[in-house]
């Protein structure tokens, strides 16, 4: 069952933010990321609207958010990986070791096909984290997993995702301004945002509110 996450805003305002009821939506592009747990799917409806589905493997349930594009920052954000890095220097350490004090060639030859092979495997099988952040309170919501089976498809999206996000702003409203942080407690209630996360944009949203 699909639990659906209703943004509480001032009823002059819902128009604008609830997406269209299913039967006028229009799919504009869609993306599926899989891994060994979960199943993620990204919606762009209408240009305006982005929806969220995730479905847990585990216990075969799915929770699903759908809301303004112009909620996000309109740049996608890379996360940099340094666990390939700090292999490669912990294999090369040991390499060196190996040269430094293994007088056998053999185990040396090993030791240095075993690291390359490591690093190799790795390389093929390594993921880049792609994140859009809540507008005001800069948290990751929309997190993408680009591996090289799926990083034309990923980066493909992530255009289109940009594109609407700039075409469709949000009016700067005093009102809108208010239901941020409510936004940002209702996401962290339903397990998009960690409590940390949350936390943080709280702080960022009230610190610009009191600007």
């Amino acid at each position: 069952m699909i639990e659906d996450i209703v943004l509480e805003t001032p009823e002059d305002l819902t128009p604008i933010l609830i997406a269209p009821k299913k039967e006028q939506q229009v799919i504009e592009s869609e993306l599926t990321i899989k891994n060994k747990h979960n199943l993620f799917q990204y919606q762009l409806i209408n240009q305006h609207y982005i929806q969220l589905i995730k479905h847990d493997n585990k216990s075969n349930s799915s929770k699903a958010l759908s809301f303004h594009v112009g909620f996000l920052q309109p740049k996608a954000k890379p996360i940099k990986r340094t666990e390939l890095l700090n292999l490669f220097y912990v294999l090369f350490a040991l390499n060196i070791i190996g040269f430094l004090f293994i007088n056998n060639s053999l185990l040396i030859g090993l030791l240095l096909i075993a690291s390359l092979s490591i690093l190799v495997t790795l390389f093929i099988s390594a993921q880049q984290k792609i994140v859009f952040l809540t507008e005001s309170g800069e948290a990751p919501l929309v997190i993408l997993l680009s591996r090289k089976s799926n990083k034309t498809k990923v980066s493909q999206f992530i255009k289109q995702l940009e594109k609407a996000i700039i075409n469709n702003p949000l009016p700067n409203s005093p009102k809108l301004f208010a239901e941020k942080n409510k936004w940002h407690r209702k996401l962290m209630e339903e397990g998009w945002l960690s409590d940390e996360n949350y936390q943080k944009a709280k702080q960022k949203i009230l610190s610009q509110f009191n600007r």
